[in-house]
């Protein structure tokens, strides 16, 4: 039964003493937000696309549960609300058309009539999510690379012309525009692949390369374009370009706790959430690069156009403070909805019932408390103990200020396709004896994917390997069908035997999960920061990563794909505490399958002798065991507090090493340290964390 909402106040009471808050603190709004709705904006105008209900007879393949893609549409809903609540736009400056609305004509109409019509000093923003294409015209032979429209059928013989979009006419709308601050943002491809899934990930793209003849209307319309330029036409296009993948490579769109979303709009609306002052160019994509390579390492890589004018995404610095939402409306009886589009994918799952949010800006923000969500709407309700007059919240912008994380979490694995029925049947029953959830690939967020090992498979700690084909060798791979090292089968194996294999390493798997779910270095209110750089005097960093008061100027990653090291580099892990309160640290090594998580306290400690915090303003370097090879993971935890309990726990363990508990051991460990973390007011189901008191920085780099 549904509780009411002085009962939930009532359960959810824990949150008001763990967060020492007071009723005059409830309800005075900071300044900064009013002061940024009353500046004079430029007006700016989108026009956003997403197209997700593709018929068969125009995606060239079998929709999966009816449909051919299941993001785009969120993609739509992820910029719209950033436009408005970060950056001023106005909603009736957004044109949006979604799936049946999606038509060839009603793009070139859109675009024509909405965007043709600013002024040359205003901003102009358009985006597609949807299906991408190559073609071929049987009038020249050429392959044009085309967005595919909802009415993109497939060229017939009785019907023989294309009605896509070709890329060149977009380019061609785009040049034409009477501003030069632009921003186009495509996430889509134009990669011809046999299959519409990577691993539990949709691609982007027809799987094939179709022929036939092109459209003579949208020549016509090419030739008008043309004829209405007033100088010759530059091949270049105005502004910002940021295309989903390089050539060769597949657009992904994943699924996630409740939506799906594509790689590059969630990442991209995630970093412009949390991005102030605005990003250079410089800045921004790498961080960009990164974000997508932490979920699909290297199989998609963003690609960027920018004139040597442009200095930021959007070309405009975002009109309210960093937030990871806004509040979307509000009741009558102080509940009200918020917008999580600026939380990352893999924590979302820990905003939903006793989650704490802060609504407004400064130290008098207004805190909700979480009763339920459902995809990236949060229903919450002002923190309210006893009946004071709630002020107006609709608009205002939301940061964390509570974590809730499950202690009762499990894993999801995705069954791979390609997977016969007869094994689908064996794994799922195996699977479930272990107590795991068992999903079709392409349905359902999942934490893994199982499968066959094929002649060919792209790990993640390694580039493509070729390896024996064997059919009945079976693995664990994360979701883009990344191998899981440690997990292949060397041998033949039936299906049950593999599982009865992979279950020992589930524990440890599971315990990465837990450590995920505790990064937060957009949302801490510690000053922390963390570079890794080689131990050879002046040599250059390798990356650097900050939580938002200790954020300076440089990229969390220097390069355009995760840092990259030489097998047995010397590293260290140089850590700064830049606020006002000593921090205890704590240092988590990912090593290989079969061996324990590694953890290291700052200052190293001793039995029985007590942590010692590092002060305000200083620093130290931990160093970092080399590595062969192999994607490397480090998470650093800091806390106002001690970790006495896992300390207690890895001295125990110490002292009983041999008895092969190893997997066992790390998920012990990590529970041990969310237990730490965690508040003594927590619920009995959960850890709950508190901005203010810890962060967890998630460093990563590639030994080669």
């Amino acid at each position: 039964m549904a509780l009411t909402r002085r009962a939930f106040l009532q359960r959810t009471g824990w949150a008001i003493a763990t967060l020492g808050l007071s009723q005059s603190s409830f309800f005075a709004l900071g300044d900064r937000y009013q002061q940024a709705l009353a500046e004079p904006t430029r007006r700016q105008r989108a026009l956003l696309i997403g197209i997700n209900q593709y018929p068969e007879s125009v995606c060239d393949f079998a929709p999966i549960k009816g449909t051919a893609l299941a993001g785009c549409i969120t993609d739509v809903e992820l910029q719209r609300e950033l436009l408005i609540h970060r950056f001023g736009f106005a909603a009736t400056d957004i044109l949006t058309l979604t799936d049946e609305a999606a038509t060839r004509r009603s793009i070139e109409d859109a675009f024509q009539a909405h965007l043709m019509a600013a002024q040359p000093n205003e901003r102009v923003l358009f985006h597609f999510s949807g299906l991408g294409s190559q073609v071929r015209s049987l009038e020249t032979n050429l392959t044009f690379q085309t967005l595919v429209p909802i009415d993109g059928t497939l060229p017939t013989e009785d019907h023989p012309t294309f009605n896509d979009v070709r890329l060149a006419t977009l380019r061609a709308l785009l040049r034409s525009l009477p501003t030069q601050q632009v921003t186009t943002v495509i996430d889509a491809a134009f990669l011809q692949r046999s299959t519409p899934l990577q691993g539990n990930f949709r691609v982007r793209s027809r799987p094939s390369t179709p022929s036939g003849r092109l459209n003579p209307a949208e020549q016509e319309l090419q030739e008008q374009l043309a004829k209405a330029a007033t100088k010759t036409i530059n091949q270049t296009i105005p502004g910002l370009y940021l295309g989903a993948a390089e050539t060769g490579q597949p657009a992904l769109e994943g699924q996630w706790s409740g939506f799906s979303a594509g790689l590059l709009t969630y990442a991209l609306t995630q970093y412009l959430w949390e991005a102030t002052p605005p990003k250079t160019i410089q800045i921004f994509f790498p961080s960009l690069v990164s974000r997508i390579h932490q979920t699909v390492d290297n199989l998609q890589t963003p690609v960027l156009e920018a004139g040597s004018s442009v200095e930021s995404i959007y070309s405009l610095p975002p009109a309210l403070p960093e937030s990871q939402g806004a509040v979307w409306e509000q009741g009558t009886d102080g509940s009200v909805e918020v917008w999580l589009g600026g939380v990352p994918p893999r924590v979302l799952e820990c905003y939903g019932e006793g989650s704490v949010l802060l609504a407004g800006s400064g130290e008098q923000a207004v805190p909700l408390v979480g009763r339920s969500r459902t995809g990236l709407l949060l229903k919450a309700d002002v923190l309210d103990p006893t009946p004071i007059n709630t002020p107006e919240l609709v608009g205002q912008p939301v940061r964390e200020s509570m974590r809730l994380i499950s202690r009762n979490l499990g894993l999801t694995i995705a069954l791979d396709p390609s997977l016969e029925r007869i094994e689908r049947v064996d794994a799922t029953s195996a699977f479930a004896a272990a107590k795991v959830t068992v999903v079709a690939a392409g349905e359902q967020t999942a934490d893994l994917l199982f499968g066959k090992v094929k002649a060919t498979t792209l790990t993640a700690s390694s580039d493509i390997s070729a390896t024996p084909a064997l059919p009945k060798s079976y693995g664990l791979f994360y979701p883009p069908r990344l191998a899981v090292p440690g997990t292949i089968a060397t041998a033949d194996e039936a299906v049950k035997t593999a599982v009865t294999r992979l279950t020992a390493k589930l524990p440890r798997l599971l315990a990465m999960k837990y450590l995920s779910l505790t990064e937060n270095a957009t949302t801490s209110r510690l000053a922390l920061r963390a570079t890794l750089e080689p131990t050879e005097t002046n040599s250059q960093a390798i990356a650097q990563l900050s939580t938002p008061s200790a954020a300076s100027d440089r990229p969390p990653s220097l390069g355009l794909a995760l840092p990259t090291v030489a097998s047995g580099t010397a590293l260290q892990c140089r850590v700064q505490n830049l606020g006002q309160v000593p921090l205890y640290l704590l240092w988590v090594t990912l090593p290989q399958m079969n061996r324990p998580l590694s953890i290291a306290l700052l200052p190293d400690t001793v039995a029985d002798a007590p942590m010692v915090a590092i002060a305000p303003g200083t620093s130290r370097s931990l160093p970092i065991t080399p590595l062969n090879s192999g994607l490397v993971d480090l998470f650093l935890i800091a806390s106002r507090n001690p970790f006495p309990q896992t300390t207690a726990l890895i001295q125990s363990q110490q002292e009983t090493e041999g008895n092969n508990t190893a997997v066992q051991t790390s998920l012990s460990r990590v529970q041990a340290i969310l237990q730490d973390l965690s508040s003594p007011r927590s619920p009995e189901d959960a850890y709950a964390l508190d901005v203010n008191r810890w962060a967890t920085l998630r460093l990563q780099y590639r030994v080669i």
